[in-house]
């Protein structure tokens, strides 16, 4: 938890990757350890919230440092970030899950 009081389950970030597959967003691999990378760093003035971040592998994650980049395909941007090279300008809609039926 941080000093303001938002902090993210271990839950929210499994959900989290299980939306996206269970792969790292940047190299697209599923067969490492992803972690949680805040898209806007704390460092720079992101949140630490669920909303603030993907799953990325170790290295990838390492790679991004402290720049503010999305790697989410349907994300809606927020101010400080930018889209990642070839990541798609619009808005996504994912598969429904299992037993979901989309109304």
């Amino acid at each position: 938890m941080d000093a303001e009081g938002d902090f993210i389950t271990v839950e929210e970030f499994e959900a989290l990757c299980e939306r996206y597959g269970k792969r790292c967003l940047r190299c697209g691999r599923g067969d490492l350890l992803l972690t949680p990378d805040h898209v806007v760093p704390l460092s720079l003035g992101g949140g630490n919230l669920i909303s603030n971040v993907q799953p990325l592998c170790g290295g990838c994650n390492s790679w991004k440092n402290v720049k503010a980049v999305d790697y989410r395909p349907d994300a809606i941007l927020d101010a400080g970030s930018k889209r990642a090279a070839g990541a798609p300008s619009v808005s996504l809609r994912l598969p429904a899950k299992p037993g979901e039926n989309g109304a």
